[in-house]
């Protein structure tokens, strides 16, 4: 499993376990990273079309 795909998982687990979107600080703990490194990736997988991003909101 690549980093992208750890990351959508982890995505979708934070959703259903919040029942709403996934914030940036709950991917970081989920995933054991910095919220910096969340907000990188998650930029990359917006620009790919994979996520979409609001800041500020998840």
């Amino acid at each position: 499993m690549n980093t992208a795909d750890q990351y959508l998982k982890a995505i979708y687990l934070v959703q259903r376990i919040n029942d709403g979107p996934a914030a940036t600080g709950a991917l970081a703990d989920q995933l054991g990273v910095s919220p910096a490194s969340v907000n990188e990736m998650v930029g990359k997988l917006q620009e790919r079309g994979l996520v979409e991003h609001e800041k500020y909101r998840g």
